[in-house]
C-alpha cells in the first residue's frame, strides 16, 4: 500500500517449455510396429508373411482410429506433470476397441503385495459434467479387479454427495485373466508405485527465477 509504482510479477514458465520439448523429442515422430513371422517353414513363408501383414494393418487401423499418436504426445506431458499415467483398453462389440489415456488424478491403483508390476485393482473416476451444485454433479466410478484369476468390472454413476444413481455393470466377468490397463510411472526407484513429478522438483527453481526476472525489470 502507498507505493508510487506497481511491482512487476513476471511469469516465465520455463517448466512448460522443457516438458513440451521432452515430449516432442520422445514422440515427435509417429511410432510404428513392424510385425514379422517367426519359426516359419520355407514353403509356408508367403502365408506367414500375409498373416503378419494383416495383423500389422489391423494394429495400424486401431491406432489411427484412436488418434494414438496425438494422445501419446499429450500423455507424455501428463506423465511428466502428474508422475504417472494409465493406458486402458476398452472393447465393445458395437463400438470397437478404444485406447484411453488417463491422467494421474483420475485413477487409483492397488498392486500385488509381492509384485508391484502385478495389478490387482484399478479404480477410475470421471467427472461427467461441470455443475457446481452437488445434486447435479455426475461422477462415473469404474473398477477393474482381479478375483480368482478373473477380471471383474463394476461401473456406477454417482452425484456430488456420493449417492449412487445408476449401475451400469455389477460384478461383470470380462472373460479376461488380467486387467486391461497398464500404469506408466515417471522415474522413481525400484518398488515405487506413484512415480515422480518433474514439475514438483523444478518448481522451486522456477519460482526463484521468476522473482529474479521481476526484480530485474523493476
Amino acid at each position: 500500500a502507498g507505493l508510487d509504482y506497481t511491482p512487476t510479477k513476471k511469469i516465465t514458465n520455463i517448466i512448460q517449455t522443457l516438458i513440451d520439448k521432452r515430449a516432442r523429442f520422445m514422440f515427435g515422430k509417429e511410432p510404428y510396429f513392424d510385425i514379422k513371422p517367426v519359426n516359419q517353414d520355407v514353403g509356408e513363408s508367403t502365408t506367414y508373411q500375409d498373416q503378419a501383414q494383416e495383423k500389422e494393418d489391423l494394429l495400424y487401423n486401431i491406432f489411427k482410429e484412436n488418434n494414438f499418436h496425438s494422445k501419446l504426445l499429450k500423455a507424455k506431458k501428463d506423465c511428466s506433470i502428474g508422475g504417472k499415467v494409465a493406458i486402458k483398453l476398452w472393447g465393445h462389440k458395437d463400438y470397437g476397441l478404444k485406447i484411453i489415456f488417463v491422467p494421474a488424478q483420475e485413477f487409483f491403483v492397488q498392486y500385488n503385495i509381492d509384485d508391484v508390476d502385478q495389478l490387482e485393482k484399478v479404480v477410475f473416476l470421471y467427472a461427467m459434467n461441470e455443475e457446481i451444485t452437488p445434486d447435479k454433479q455426475r461422477i462415473k466410478k469404474q473398477t477393474w479387479e482381479l478375483s480368482e484369476g478373473k477380471c471383474i468390472l463394476n461401473e456406477s454413476t454417482y452425484n456430488g454427495h456420493g449417492v449412487k444413481l445408476s449401475n451400469e455393470y455389477e460384478d461383470y466377468n470380462t472373460g479376461l485373466d488380467f486387467i486391461p490397463a497398464i500404469i506408466i510411472k515417471n522415474g522413481g526407484l525400484t518398488g515405487e508405485t506413484e512415480g515422480k513429478s518433474d514439475v514438483k522438483s523444478l518448481w522451486s527453481n522456477q519460482d526463484v527465477y521468476n522473482k529474479l526476472t521481476s526484480d530485474d525489470v523493476d
